[in-house]
């Protein structure tokens, strides 16, 4: 961005106090009685303020403008001069408040500056807020500025600028916003997969929780079968039971004398039993005599 006209602005009023301070040194030397200002004019006041900008002492050119003022609160003039300074301090916001006091002049061309210098000052602030709006009134202030002076190829150049920019971060946004629906749709699909995946999991743990169920209910089912039968068992071996519990009871029936006869035989058939397996171990000895 380019400030438009200053230094040409600047070089002209320098001209001026250069020719102004000839013509006082030709007075004097002519011996005219001009009597010497004791403070400086307004004029003069300007041409040390523009100096100082020039040099980049931009607090001391500040300072030298407001003093002015104090001859002329209202000169367009001063106004835009102090308003180049803001801006040159990027303290855009003032600067486009002063610029605005200084299109009261009856000067076209000075006008027109501040006019062009007030949507550069919009653009920045622009630029560093990220509001867009403002570059649409920069826009307003260069087409009024190449209203006032149509040979301003500054304004010219810099209103295509702009409008190339605005178009630029609008098909941004544009962007920017269409990956946002995007991943806002990617997310909306993850969530939903994931509300899928979680319903089929707590599906399944149902699932399996019946089976469970189910499972114990056979297993209780299995038992009390189980239980069923062994209740049932005693009544079909019974007989064998009352056939064992029968012959002992006709064994304590019998006589005593009976009693010790059975007992006796079933002693000696369990010896010769053992001694049948003995027998096949032992070892015939041969007598020497």
């Amino acid at each position: 961005m380019r400030m438009k006209g200053l230094n040409r602005l600047l070089r002209y009023k320098l001209r001026l106090g250069i020719a102004f301070c000839v013509a006082g040194i030709v007075g004097a030397a002519l011996g005219l009685c001009v009597p010497m200002a004791s403070a400086e004019t307004l004029r003069a006041k300007i041409h040390k303020g523009n100096a100082l900008y020039e040099e980049g002492l931009h607090d001391k050119a500040l300072e030298t403008y407001e003093d002015a003022q104090i001859d002329a609160p209202e000169s367009p003039e001063l106004l835009f001069n102090i308003a180049n300074v803001k801006y040159r301090e990027e303290d855009h916001e003032s600067a486009i408040e002063t610029y605005q006091k200084s299109f009261t002049t009856y000067d076209i061309r000075l006008e027109a500056k501040a006019y062009y210098n007030t949507g550069n000052a919009k653009y920045r602030l622009g630029e560093k807020t990220g509001n867009i709006g403002l570059w649409r009134e920069a826009i307003e202030y260069y087409k009024r500025a190449i209203e006032l002076d149509p040979d301003d190829e500054d304004a010219k150049y810099n209103l295509e600028f702009v409008e190339r920019k605005i178009k630029d971060a609008l098909s941004k946004q544009q962007e920017d916003q269409q990956k946002q629906e995007q991943q806002k749709q990617q997310q909306q699909q993850e969530q939903q997969k994931e509300q899928s995946d979680q319903a089929e999991r707590e599906q399944q743990q149902e699932q399996a929780r019946q089976e469970r169920q189910e499972q114990g209910k056979e297993r209780e089912q299995q038992q009390e079968e189980q239980m069923q039968l062994a209740i049932e068992t005693p009544e079909e071996i019974e007989p064998e039971q009352k056939g064992a519990e029968d012959e002992q009871e006709e064994t304590e029936n019998l006589p005593a004398q009976e009693i010790f006869s059975i007992l006796q035989s079933e002693e000696e058939a369990a010896r010769n039993q053992a001694r049948a397996a003995v027998m096949p171990y032992q070892r015939r000895v041969l007598k020497d005599w």
